[in-house]
């Protein structure tokens, strides 16, 4: 893994596990209360598990573009 993709990475477990975003915290927390009112107890897993993901990719591509625009790279 590159020093980049670990650095991000620490990034975003710390912000996860020390919950120091609370605005993402929040959203979250919405967002699990909203699928757990209107999709199936049996699916429940799988709501989360995209949910997860999408959270994830999105705070890399964050993290990715600020990175890209503080080195002077195009940002994509």
């Amino acid at each position: 893994m590159k020093i980049r993709e670990e650095l991000i990475q620490y990034l975003y477990d710390t912000v996860n596990n020390e919950n120091l975003c609370e605005d993402m915290q929040g959203k979250f927390i919405a967002l699990e209360k909203i699928c757990e009112r209107n999709f199936p107890k049996d699916k429940e897993d799988d709501f989360m598990s995209a949910i997860c993901n999408l959270e994830y990719a999105a705070f890399m591509a964050g993290a990715n573009m600020v990175l890209d625009f503080i080195s002077g790279r195009e940002v994509q």
